[in-house]
């Protein structure tokens, strides 16, 4: 699990990304992510009702977790993500979930340096 000052966890936290944050989108999941000034990168998730049911939404949810907390992003300084999982993520594999999450994090992280 995710420190919890590397977690999003307020609502007006999250719509401050979604209204002012930039938007990379994947085949299972979107990410929205912003620069912030100082301190640890923060990570919130988002799986509505349109993926499924609570023990659905709550796999998904897991599997997101443990692919960031393995992630280098979460060590990293600086950066806001949002991940909301799309219907997708459901049936896809760890692996590809994981290909997606990487690909996407991982193109935001130059970005980070600035």
């Amino acid at each position: 699990m995710l420190n919890r000052e590397n977690r999003l966890t307020k609502p007006k936290e999250f719509s401050s990304l979604y209204n002012r944050g930039k938007k990379a989108v994947g085949r299972y999941i979107v990410v929205y992510f912003r620069k912030k000034s100082g301190g640890p990168n923060r990570i919130g998730f988002t799986v509505s009702k349109k993926v499924g049911n609570a023990v659905t939404r709550n796999r998904v949810k897991r599997r997101l977790r443990e692919i960031v907390r393995n992630h280098p992003v979460s060590s990293g300084r600086g950066m806001d993500f949002v991940i909301i999982a799309r219907s997708s993520a459901v049936s896809a594999a760890y692996h590809e979930l994981e290909k997606d999450v990487d690909a996407l994090l991982s193109q935001e992280a130059p970005q980070k340096e600035e």
